[in-house]
């Protein structure tokens, strides 16, 4: 494309229609901004020191700016003597808005044929099409070829900073020479950071000409300019050498085919004012530019290009650029700084590099040197791999990461921070190397502090954790530490996260504590670290588990065999270390009732027992022991159930109890219809009851009699005189028992109510006796316990009769009126308002009273409940 020309100048004809400083001519169709710019942009003073009039002498400002009203504008402004006017001090400003496509650079244009200082007639300016500059590559590398590399490093550095904001550099040089320096910076530059540099090859003003690189005449007084420029005499270097950049002779063979000089120390100052300080870098570049020369830069940028974002800014930006180039090449060996700058740049590029561009990039850093890299470069490499979809080097990368966080903290060293792995391989393979840590197959066993740190590290990551070694590690180093400590003693912080996050740890640990003695294993189960395990399903830990519960015994005997019998069954299946062989044995029942449990307890431990229930055979020994003996009264519909179970059961009963089962069954069903009877049919099953008890164990002759006499108890009072009277001893002592159970002392619990005296059981057992033939005392007068008192009347007939009639008043019912209230007495008496024979109950009672040294009238019964 054309580019649109500008004349500036003083005339007499131009684009504003008068006379004086105006456009002469221009391209049609530059914007009036540019115009504006550009006229302020090519002010030009000549040098005081000279004689205006000497115009051939004034120096020529090639003056570029990469941005005047958005556009880039190159310029030659020489001086032109008079106005029009007679006025001195005219200049002529020849301006061209360049083509950001162009491929010659600005400072080439210098000394270029079609430059003019005429003004023309026709104000419409033709574009032009840019020629080759005559400063090309060529050109500047002769002029450069007997400069000190020390200059050229320093405005190289310099420069860059002023671009980015920094001071502008001001050169002590005629223009030309400027020129040739501005040329040789352009050729060294990368090609985007170049455009950006904007010039002046002279400066009548420099405190005026707002540009990053301009050039004073030789002579001129810089003195009041230190500080805010920085200022270069190319004439007048201090030698000074730039510090070592391990890749530059390297790299310079790479793209220029030369060896370059070593490299040494940092840019200091020059005599004219301070070098700005540059990172490593800008310097690292820097160096590797001036020795590619300006002849060698275009193979430089030229491969750093395609791994450009387009959004660089400073050199320090761009030396990644240059090491992926270098890099991805291939032909020599990367050193350090190459490959510490690609794998911090990488990351980042990854964003903009087509995905295979990364690849070569990754693979080509991990073939060079795997080791050296920092944790967290790895890290952010692995990531690059993930991005670019390489799931070669994915693998590579996290193996890499893994083995050397494994390895650190084999060493000692604290978990890294872990990232989330992607590849199987890598995760697979540093469980494998978690499992030989624990193991010490590395030569080291971790402490339980160096364990949790490790397991930790691996679990952030998503790392599958070894179920054996980790069981093993449990079952030798845990256990040890445990079994070491006193049972009481709290396990330390370590231990305890072991145990809880860790089932395979807690298996092991159950596995090694097993050897130990059972009571000391018993107490370690009822202490802290036995609470650890207290909730666990795990099916190795139902020892410990078990131990705990019986240990503590709660409240609830029931709940504990349960707890202990599911417990059991839960975790046979997996045969853990010293499990009982069954779920319910004589032992555990000892451990949860005690050495002399009740039928209750019978009855409360056959309940919990179904089809998949194992019994061990000695709990039929324990049923046995306990339903052979004669339960406590009130619990004979216990011992019952509990022998109904048994029996259901088919337990296995030693053989002095074997045919308890059998002797009862008849029994008890013989029991069960008589409570169910009323009237004759019940006297009548009493009978054939008592026949069937001969010869029965004392056991179930002692309950028959108990559940039947409770039932006749509340027979009719003719009834049950006329059964008693006949029926033998066992049965009439048993009724005897019943009536003292129930109208005796009652022994109060604590906190429990005492149940309230049954008057109609007291005026039908009187009337029993009366029935039976007893003649209780009239008047006062105190029958005589034992005595004949002759034929009863009314009675149901016989002297065996009326013996019991009189036992039944003066050994059972009589002692049991000495514990009565005066409410309760109050409530019997009540009972026989309604009776004749009320008035022989109040004498009896009175009388039996006064015999047993009570005193009193029967109204002086003492105060509140029954006594004990």
């Amino acid at each position: 494309m054309s580019s649109p020309q500008l004349y500036y100048t003083s005339c007499e004809r131009g684009l504003s229609g008068c006379t004086g400083y105006q456009f002469n001519a221009a391209t049609p169709g530059v914007d009036t901004r540019v115009l504006r710019e550009v006229e302020r942009f090519t002010v030009y003073e000549p040098p005081r020191a000279l004689p205006p009039d000497e115009v051939h002498r004034h120096p020529i400002n090639l003056c570029y700016s990469p941005d005047l009203g958005g556009a880039p504008v190159l310029s030659r402004v020489v001086s032109s003597g008079d106005d029009p006017s007679g006025r001195p001090g005219n200049y002529f400003a020849h301006s061209l808005v360049l083509d950001e496509g162009s491929e010659t650079l600005p400072a080439e244009l210098w000394g270029a044929s079609f430059w003019t200082d005429r003004p023309v007639t026709d104000p419409r300016l033709p574009g032009i099409t840019l020629p080759p500059g005559p400063l090309d590559r060529r050109r500047t590398s002769a002029w450069l070829r007997d400069r000190a590399e020390e200059t050229i490093r320093g405005l190289l550095v310099s420069v860059d900073a002023a671009i980015e904001g920094g001071a502008p550099v001001l050169l002590i040089a005629d223009d030309e020479a400027t020129a040739h320096w501005v040329a040789a910076l352009s050729h060294l530059l990368p090609p985007p950071l170049a455009r950006r540099m904007s010039f002046a090859t002279y400066s009548g003003n420099p405190e005026e000409t707002l540009v990053h690189v301009m050039g004073v005449p030789p002579g001129t007084d810089t003195r009041g300019l230190r500080g805010r420029f920085v200022v270069f005499d190319p004439d007048r270097p201090v030698p000074i050498a730039p510090p070592p950049v391990h890749t530059a002779s390297s790299a310079h063979r790479s793209f220029t085919g030369a060896e370059s000089a070593p490299l040494h120390e940092a840019l200091d100052t020059f005599e004219e004012g301070p070098i700005p300080e540059a990172c490593p870098e800008t310097l690292a570049l820097v160096s590797l530019l001036v020795h590619a020369g300006v002849e060698g830069t275009p193979a430089l940028w030229a491969a750093s290009l395609p791994y450009s974002s387009g959004r660089e800014g400073p050199l320090s930006e761009w030396r990644p650029l240059s090491a992926a180039a270098f890099l991805a090449d291939g032909s020599f060996p990367a050193a350090d700084p190459d490959l510490r700058a690609v794998r911090a740049w990488l990351p980042d590029a990854v964003a903009w590099l087509a995905p295979g561009q990364s690849r070569h990039l990754l693979h080509r850093l991990l073939d060079a040197d795997p080791d050296t890299p920092h944790d967290d470069d790895l890290a952010r490499l692995r990531e690059v791999a993930h991005r670019a979809g390489d799931p070669e080097a994915t693998e590579r990368l996290e193996g890499l990461i893994l083995r050397r966080a494994l390895d650190g903290i084999a060493a000692g060293a604290s978990a890294p921070a872990m990232v989330p792995m992607r590849s199987a391989w890598a995760k697979e393979e540093a469980g494998a190397r978690i499992g030989a840590l624990l193991e010490g197959g590395l030569g080291i066993v971790p402490t339980p502090d160096r364990a949790v740190e490790l397991l930790r590290w691996a679990g952030s990551g998503g790392v599958p954790l070894p179920r054996s070694a980790l069981e093993r590690y449990g079952a030798g180093p845990v256990a040890h530490r445990i079994s070491a400590s006193p049972p009481e003693a709290e396990p330390d912080r370590y231990l305890t996260e072991l145990l809880a996050a860790h089932s395979p740890i807690r298996r092991g640990v159950a596995h090694g504590l097993a050897v130990l003695p059972r009571r000391n294993l018993a107490r370690l189960a009822a202490g802290p670290t036995g609470a650890l395990m207290a909730k666990d399903r795990e099916p190795a830990t139902a020892l410990l588990r078990e131990l705990r519960m019986l240990e503590l015994r709660e409240d609830d005997p029931p709940g504990l065999l349960r707890a202990v019998m599911d417990s059991r069954r839960e975790a046979r299946p997996w045969a853990p270390p010293r499990l009982a062989d069954h779920d319910l044995d004589r032992e555990l029942l000892l451990r949860v009732w005690g050495p002399t449990p009740g039928p209750e307890t019978v009855t409360a431990a056959l309940s919990l027992v179904d089809g998949r229930t194992r019994i061990a055979p000695d709990v039929g020994d324990w049923c046995a022991r306990i339903l052979a003996r004669v339960p406590p009264r009130g619990l004979e519909e216990e011992w019952h159930h509990a022998l109904t179970l048994v029996g259901r059961l088919m337990l296995r009963l030693p053989e002095s109890c074997r045919g308890l089962v059998e002797e009862w069954a008849p029994v008890g069903a013989k029991v069960a219809a008589l409570r169910r009877a009323h009237g004759e049919e019940g006297a009548r099953l009493l009978v054939s009851l008592a026949a069937l008890l001969r010869g029965c164990r004392p056991v179930v002759e002692t309950v028959a009699l108990r559940r039947v006499c409770d039932r006749v108890l509340d027979w009719d009072h003719r009834l049950c005189a006329r059964v008693m009277a006949d029926c033998p001893s066992k049965v009439f002592d048993s009724y005897c028992e019943e009536v003292e159970e129930r109208l005796g002392p009652i022994e109060r619990a604590h906190g429990r109510s005492v149940p309230p005296l049954e008057a109609d059981l007291a005026v039908r057992v009187f009337l029993t006796a009366l029935r039976l033939g007893a003649e209780p005392g009239t008047s006062g007068e105190p029958g005589v316990k034992g005595a004949r008192v002759g034929r009863p009347r009314g009675g149901e007939g016989g002297e065996r009769s009326a013996e019991r009639g009189r036992t039944l008043l003066d050994e059972v019912m009589g002692p049991s009126t000495l514990t009565w209230s005066r409410r309760e007495a109050a409530s019997v008496r009540k009972a026989f308002d309604r009776l004749p024979e009320g008035q022989v109950f109040e004498s009896w009672a009175r009388g039996f009273r006064d015999r047993h040294g009570q005193g009193g009238l029967f109204g002086r019964f003492r105060k509140g409940a029954r006594r004990a």
